[in-house]
């Protein structure tokens, strides 16, 4: 996916999320004096995760964006949130989100959007890894690039390709630090 096609598709999602961002209000013969006050804090911050991605921050785009998917659960959002993590190259976290897109949107996504969204996620399939993690303590935190992902033993957690740091952690106590460089074929670390 190229910037360009990506920025494209993102305008083209903004006008679609924007337009269903709003919570849903009963429905009114007249407006109301908040239909035409400025908008609300999570479109506002929608809007700002768009100028984000336009202007190639893509980082700051995504905290935007999932701020806004946090505070909406707009399944639209996923989207945009998809196309940021593929930019800042998490590909497992692009992959689950759209994924986690097609999953919420079923029936509400046009099949044009649908099948682009299907090609993106045959496409990342070469760009992750399945990891799984086995230790000697059970129930422990299981850290990979400083982030949990699960306790121990961990089963076929999707990682993004290459090199890795893993950490578990239990009771205020962390491993030193492993790395590891994930590849197309399951890995097994212990």
């Amino acid at each position: 996916m190229n910037t360009r096609n990506a920025v494209s598709a993102l305008a083209a999602t903004a006008l679609l999320a924007l337009a269903t961002a709003a919570p849903a209000q009963a429905p009114s013969a007249q407006p109301t004096a908040s239909a035409s006050a400025e908008p609300d804090e999570n479109t506002q911050r929608f809007v700002r995760g768009v100028k984000l991605f336009r202007e190639g921050d893509f980082r700051s785009a995504l905290v935007e964006f999932r701020r806004f998917y946090e505070a909406t659960k707009n399944f639209k959002v996923l989207y945009n949130i998809g196309q940021a993590e593929f930019e800042v190259q998490d590909y497992a976290g692009a992959l689950a989100s759209f994924k986690r897109y097609l999953e919420l949107g079923g029936a509400e996504i046009d099949a044009a959007r649908k099948a682009e969204v299907e090609a993106e996620i045959k496409g990342l399939a070469d760009r992750v890894a399945s990891v799984h993690i086995e230790s000697n303590v059970a129930g422990a935190d299981v850290l990979i690039d400083d982030v949990i992902v699960g306790k121990t033993p961990l089963n076929a957690v999707t990682v993004s390709m290459g090199r890795r740091k893993v950490v578990l952690q239990k009771d205020g106590v962390s491993s030193p630090p492993r790395f590891f460089r994930s590849r197309r074929t399951r890995q097994h670390h212990r």
